[in-house]
């Protein structure tokens, strides 16, 4: 159990830092999505590159730096973020494609468009967070986290608001007198 207690605080610990260093980040940051130890987590908004991933899935890019043929670039076009595969490499820039898409994108990506390369995603990850970001999910937050003080605490809040059982304790009578 204080295996248990101790492994909650430091992770209840390093999500605190975590969440302080991307405001901190956010904050000061240009208006991009925040990285944090040069990785970048981005909901995936269509389906054009399903089947490797879907609408909804949390794809976590790197930073951008080694992209070659086959690799999954995010880039801005047009004033949005396109995830696509690169199908070919030049000097000018690449040439993506969606893998759902039966062809190739017209625009060629000039290297500066890159926003980072794909690493790895999480399936339905991003919906969720997004639901968790709106107001039935923070409530949900909080009445998870409220149920839990409550359970920790339950006597001593018992006892504060005097709704606590008192136990009377049972003295037996000796029979000889």
């Amino acid at each position: 159990m204080k295996l248990l207690k101790r492994l909650m605080v430091f992770l209840s610990l390093c999500t605190f830092i975590y969440a302080v260093y991307l405001v901190f980040f956010t904050v000061h940051s240009s208006g991009g999505i925040p990285k944090a130890f040069g990785l970048q987590p981005v909901k995936a908004a269509s389906g054009s590159m399903e089947p490797t991933f879907h609408a909804g899935d949390l794809l976590i890019l790197k930073d951008t730096g080694g992209v070659r043929t086959g690799s999954i670039i995010m880039f801005n076009q047009n004033g949005k973020s396109v995830t696509h595969r690169v199908t070919q490499v030049t000097e000018e820039g690449f040439r993506t494609k969606g893998d759902a898409n039966p062809v190739q994108d017209n625009a060629m990506v000039p290297p500066e468009q890159v926003e980072g390369v794909y690493l790895f995603h999480l399936p339905q990850a991003g919906w969720l967070i997004e639901q968790m970001a709106g107001g039935y999910g923070i409530a949900a937050v909080t009445v998870l986290l409220g149920s839990i003080v409550l359970w920790k605490y339950y006597k001593t809040i018992f006892k504060a608001l005097g709704m606590r059982k008192k136990y009377v304790r049972y003295k037996p009578r000796s029979f000889d007198s």
